[in-house]
């Protein structure tokens, strides 16, 4: 089967986050067609494993979720543009990547009759978090790893992702009528003050974002405030930045709370930890892949985040390419079909190469 067919039957299997089984069940069928031992862990990843052990096997993963809407989509092909109707996502992202896997290791397997030196990993909840947290790593013998979910053309290889957290700060006070408001402590006073001595934005140099994205709280017009909830987002590129801006906005919660009469309490939520590939072997390879399918290399650090954040943080080297998408997590999503082939090709040449290296 061709990475198109692969990619018009993926898109029609709903797969939002956490509700993955349909497309589980096409792939576990397929790599067993292929060749493929197949295992699903606890939270539903699906493994495409080899009975006998190679040497140093390739992991390449893709993620089976989408985005919503993402439900009942209907793909369309016009003038070599796979798109859906307007009403939903496509879900190409990621299942462009899982068409061009699934087409690159059968094409290997049909021209060289043997399975080629790869392990597979499809993961679930890429999209919210919760799915490759929760991998069995000593089902695989993959200490390196290849991703393809970058939206940007193909050619570009991510060298770093951020650390990320979530971060909720909350000031409790003392509600009192407003016409007494000296008998009240004013949760929203010390939030202004906490809000007015935290830079917010690009931050280090560009290495570090920093957004209060809501605010709530009060209960009425006529009373003084006595909760008040913000939160936000922390990104940082590099650690000692990420690690820094937590413990200021920790420390400055409490002056501006105590300058008030008030308390603050500080949560943070949602951790994934960030990487960046400043040696890897793992780097040279793929850029002469790459260099051998006819793309100019590009290297990139991104504020986004995937697979390989975590599984750069369990010790299996993973990079993420570009995989040609357009418009992601949006209803105008596409891929043209000269460029899902172009992946295709690409997977096959990793896979090539690997198997020789």
């Amino acid at each position: 089967m061709s990475s198109l067919t692969h990619i018009l039957a993926l898109v029609k299997l709903d797969s939002p986050s956490g509700h993955e089984g349909q497309v589980r069940t096409y792939i576990i069928k397929h790599l067993q067609h292929i060749g493929f031992e197949t295992r699903v862990d606890s939270v539903g990843n699906v493994y495409g494993l080899q009975g006998s052990a190679t040497s140093h096997p390739l992991l390449l993963c893709a993620h089976m979720d989408t985005v919503e809407p993402g439900r009942g989509v209907t793909p369309l092909v016009n003038d070599g543009i796979i798109s859906s109707d307007g009403s939903t996502i496509l879900g190409a992202d990621n299942k462009a990547a899982i068409a061009a896997i699934l087409t690159g290791v059968w094409q290997y397997k049909k021209k060289y009759k043997r399975l080629p030196q790869v392990e597979l990993l499809f993961t679930v909840k890429e999209e919210t978090g919760g799915g490759v947290d929760y991998i069995q790593k000593n089902w695989l013998q993959s200490t390196k790893a290849v991703i393809f979910d970058y939206a940007k053309p193909l050619g570009r290889i991510v060298t770093g992702a951020p650390y990320i957290t979530n971060i909720a700060v909350q000031f409790k006070g003392r509600a009192a009528h407003a016409s007494e408001p000296e008998k009240g402590a004013n949760a929203l006073l010390a939030f202004i003050d906490f809000a007015s001595h935290i830079r917010l934005g690009r931050l280090d140099g560009g290495k570090t974002l920093l957004n209060i994205g809501r605010v709530q709280g009060g209960s009425g017009n006529n009373t003084i405030p006595d909760l008040v909830l913000c939160t936000g987002e922390l990104r940082s590129l590099s650690k000692a930045f990420f690690n820094q801006h937590r413990h200021n906005i920790q420390k400055r919660a409490q002056v501006s709370a105590q300058h008030y009469g008030c308390q603050a309490f500080v949560s943070t939520n949602g951790y994934c930890p960030g990487y960046v590939h400043a040696t890897s072997s793992l780097m040279p390879f793929l850029s002469q892949s790459l260099i051998e399918e006819g793309y100019a290399v590009g290297y990139e650090t991104v504020f986004s985040v995937s697979d390989a954040n975590i599984l750069n943080s369990m010790g299996i080297t993973t990079v993420v390419l570009s995989d040609g998408v357009e418009e992601p997590h949006t209803v105008h999503e596409h891929i043209s079909v000269d460029t899902l082939y172009s992946l295709e090709k690409l997977v096959g040449r990793i896979v090539y190469n690997w198997a020789y290296l």
